[in-house]
């Protein structure tokens, strides 16, 4: 693999009160007695701790899917401090750098992370975590052996791997295998696949799925119950690629229909058309029938011979079932082609309608959100706010979705393995409710919220709504320094809640704030607030811009991207 070293490196109320004659109270003793209890029971519930919530409780409720297609350029991503960590060499102990990592949720909830030792083909290493903070010591799934092909004696290695759960709860894995000296004459490779139906305790033997030159199978179960197994099909020795599929019809156990299937030219040499077009990752997009990728290409501007750079590529197919390219063609025609410089791209889709991709650029992790389609990306230039989560620098990274509004992203970096865990925050609605201004927010029954949590322990959760006359907004704070104080504009208006819970800035604005504790015990506090929506100048139907941060002696976080004096950088709240 030592042509792939530039592509490795990568360029509740009170009791009621009755009145009644004297001859009357035999008869209304009973009930009386009853609605005393009823009484008794209200007021012991509202003694009871009222739990702030957190990230993972909130948007929870399921919405139609694409609900907020057009609108996905005002969408964000925000870290979540909690998760963010590396994982360092020492405790993932490969026999050389560890690279190439990939998590997947399994049936069971918990979390796997396969990576590579090193970054020629060797052999891949799993871990395994019930909280994604946590993981256990690693353990060998591939590992190199000796063997023998035509030309003799050789050892036959490990890369890429990549991995799905399947919709019955099995684990497939996947490798690229190769012969160390058969390699570039396309002696001894192929792509291998183990089987776990017991959330990665035990596998099943390898299995050889296809032969042949490869690098970066990826998986994909689609909406039909097949499994298709994508993979960078090459031949090294003339820097010849593209994409190809061979596609399962029985979860995995047998494979058919080798076909190239995505690929873009690059120029003839000695007679010979050369081509590109690799590491493939594909989803389905929320329209049920559309695969979007997100691949680089190695290309060698001054021909054959010549320096490589890399490049991503947007691509579409409508449908699953691709039309095969053969030896001699280019496609598909729905692409958007080398659109920046970067390598090894991967490919996220929120049920909301954003998709996301993430690349390599600079040895960074980078991550760009899109529209349903995947058409255009924070509605900008493809060289503009990318949202970079970590600072170490690396290559070959990759995304897999957590639930509605969360996704799992990782990468190398020299020091190990970064992780974190990304939160979308994006238009929220502000429903008509019944608040009592009290500071208790078992009435606020909605779950739309937005996050901000990214910096530091310190983290806020925001809910809004409207009772016809003021405008109301829920803001659960937890982990904040004592002297932390957050900052809020809504439209026009600018208000401040000092660290004891007093909101300033507006004369109509009036807020209570109580102290609450999480599940887990971490104190904190839940503030309403209410402003007269004719202060603010909405009512119902209007979308209203917000912005929110916060901030103490060390710590500035606020919504990524958003700038307090540019309001088209802040968040949307519909009044309904």
């Amino acid at each position: 693999m030592s042509d792939r070293c530039i592509h490795c490196g990568g360029p509740a109320g009170p009791v009621p009160r009755f009145s009644f004659e004297p001859m009357k109270r035999t008869f209304f003793r009973p009930i009386l007695l009853g609605l005393l209890s009823l009484g008794a029971l209200d007021a012991s519930a509202k003694k009871k701790d009222v739990r702030l919530h957190l990230p993972q409780e909130m948007n929870t409720v399921a919405e139609p899917l694409d609900s907020h297609a057009g609108e996905e350029r005002f969408s964000v991503l925000e870290p979540v401090f909690e998760y963010m960590q590396l994982i360092p060499a020492e405790h993932l102990k490969t026999d050389r750098t560890a690279i190439y990592p990939r998590v997947k949720q399994m049936a069971d909830g918990r979390y796997i992370l396969f990576c590579q030792g090193g970054q020629i083909a060797s052999r891949i290493y799993y871990y395994t975590s019930d909280d994604l903070k946590h993981w256990s010591e690693g353990r060998i799934l591939f590992e190199p052996r000796e063997i023998r092909t035509s030309e003799g004696s050789d050892r036959r290695c490990y890369s890429t791997t990549d991995a799905v759960v399947l919709a019955n709860g099995d684990l497939l894995a996947a490798c690229s295998f190769r012969a160390s000296g058969g390699y570039k004459r396309n002696i001894g490779c192929g792509i291998v696949l183990k089987r776990s139906r017991d959330n990665g305790r035990s596998w099943s033997e390898e299995q050889v799925i296809f032969e042949g030159t490869n690098w970066e199978p990826y998986l994909l179960q689609l909406p039909d119950g097949r499994v298709q197994c994508y993979f960078t099909d090459c031949l090294p020795a003339t820097r010849n690629s593209g994409t190809s599929v061979i596609t399962s019809d029985d979860d995995g156990r047998t494979w058919h229909g080798h076909m190239r299937v995505c690929r873009q030219y690059k120029y003839d040499d000695r007679g010979v058309k050369i081509f590109t077009d690799q590491m493939p990752c594909f989803r389905v997009l929320n329209d049920g029938k559309t695969l979007l990728g997100f691949l680089e290409a190695r290309l060698e501007p001054e021909g054959p011979g010549g320096k490589s750079i890399y490049m991503m590529s947007v691509v579409r197919n409508r449908g699953f079932d691709w039309t095969p390219l053969g030896e001699q063609t280019a496609g598909p025609a729905d692409r958007e082609t080398n659109v920046l410089k970067g390598c090894a791209g991967y490919v996220s889709v929120f049920p909301s309608g954003e998709t996301l991709v993430s690349c390599n650029i600079d040895r960074l992790f980078s991550l760009k959100i899109g529209d349903r389609e995947g058409h255009v990306f924070n509605g900008r230039s493809w060289e503009q706010d990318w949202f970079r989560p970590f600072s170490g620098r690396g290559f070959w990274g990759s995304l897999e979705p957590l639930d509605s509004h969360r996704v799992i992203g990782t990468m190398h970096c020299d020091e190990g393995i970064q992780l974190g865990v990304f939160y979308l925050n994006h238009r929220i609605d502000a429903p008509h409710l019944k608040m009592r201004l009290d500071g208790d927010p078992r009435e606020w029954s909605h779950d739309h919220a937005l996050f901000i949590g990214g910096d530091s322990p310190a983290k806020a959760l925001f809910r809004a709504g409207h009772n016809g006359e003021n405008f109301c907004l829920l803001v659960e704070t937890a982990g904040c320094p004592e002297d932390c104080r957050i900052e809020l504009r809504l439209g026009d208006i600018t208000l401040s809640i000092a660290p004891d819970g007093e909101v300033s800035g507006c004369a109509g604005a009036k807020s209570v704030r109580r102290r609450r504790l999480t599940a887990s015990g971490e104190a904190g506090y839940a503030t309403e607030i209410t402003v007269p929506l004719r202060l603010l100048g909405v009512g119902p139907g209007d979308t209203m811009l917000f912005y929110a941060a916060l901030d103490a002696e060390n710590l500035h976080d606020t919504f990524t991207f958003a700038k307090p004096d540019d309001p088209e950088s802040w968040m949307r709240i519909v009044l309904k």
